[in-house]
């Protein structure tokens, strides 16, 4: 029982605390530096974004959160068709060419998931 309540306070901590309180603080961060920081800091401000949005969606890479943002909504599905994607740059436009550039081995690593992926793939692909 005393693990059990353990493993639910860490699960707790890093749903509420890393993925959605601590992305709140790097948003007001990001959006102060902003609101009074030079166009110099565009690329300080892209960094906290993109981090964000990997705390949010618990993905280790932009790559993988741009997959995940694509339609592959499933942490280990991104994951996994990041590491087949090689040299891809993490927006949507390079991730689709990507996608067409590399269909048989997206194809592979697709039959091992539940059939809606690949028809993400389908409607990304085409």
């Amino acid at each position: 029982m005393r693990f059990h309540r353990f493993t639910h306070d860490i699960v707790e901590i890093c749903e509420i605390a890393f993925s959605y309180d601590a992305t709140l603080a790097l948003n007001a961060v990001s959006e102060l530096i902003e609101l009074i920081a030079s166009p110099d800091a565009s690329e300080t401000v892209n960094m906290i974004r993109a981090l964000q949005k990997r705390m949010k969606y618990g993905l280790p890479s932009l790559l993988s959160v741009s997959l995940f943002e694509a339609g592959f909504a499933d942490r280990v599905v991104s994951i996994d068709l990041a590491s087949a994607i090689k040299g891809a740059l993490p927006d949507r436009d390079a991730v689709k060419n990507a996608l067409r550039w590399q269909s048989e081995d997206i194809l592979k690593k697709l039959r091992q998931y539940p059939g809606y992926f690949s028809e993400v793939y389908g409607n990304l692909a085409t």
